[in-house]
């Protein structure tokens, strides 16, 4: 009895490695947790990497209710395996043509007072946001470019 239990907990535990593994190694695994995450609000045109290996996405559109985004193009160079030890290691992240329209109501939004805390720490080497387009009812702001290095405290 004890045999065929272990063996059915043994081909379930591979099963559930094979699956993450195809999820966060291969673009259709990517695209397919994307889906299930967002459902028909994300829209992307062209999709190259893996969210292990880095992302270079192109024709991103986002929308719902409240909102709509698009972007143009957007790449991501990270360590994923630096979550292990606590750290969100962003290398790069680069995106361009990025168009916001806000389609809800406009409201003040109130400022918390409290500071920000976040479960890991962040260490941003580069980030560089160019084309920026912010539409909140008849107002539109543009920003030709935005460019950081961040790094917080240690966790």
């Amino acid at each position: 009895m004890r045999r065929p239990v272990l063996t059915i907990i043994i081909l379930v535990l591979l099963l559930l490695v094979s699956s993450s593994a195809w999820l966060l190694t291969t673009e259709d695994g990517n695209q397919r947790l994307l889906s299930w995450t967002l459902g028909d609000k994300l829209q992307i045109k062209s999709y190259q990497g893996s969210l292990l290996e880095g992302l270079s996405l192109t024709g991103i559109a986002y929308s719902d209710a409240q909102l709509q985004l698009t972007v143009e193009s957007l790449q991501l160079h990270w360590r994923p395996v630096a979550l292990f030890s606590g750290l969100l290691h962003i290398e790069e992240l680069k995106a361009s043509g990025i168009h916001y329209t806000s389609l809800g109501p406009t409201q003040e939004t109130e400022i918390a007072s409290a500071p920000l805390s976040l479960p890991v720490a962040v260490r941003l080497d580069s980030m560089e946001f160019t084309g920026i387009q912010i539409t909140t009812g008849t107002d539109v702001q543009k920003i030709a470019r935005i460019a950081l290095q961040a790094k917080t405290a240690e966790k």
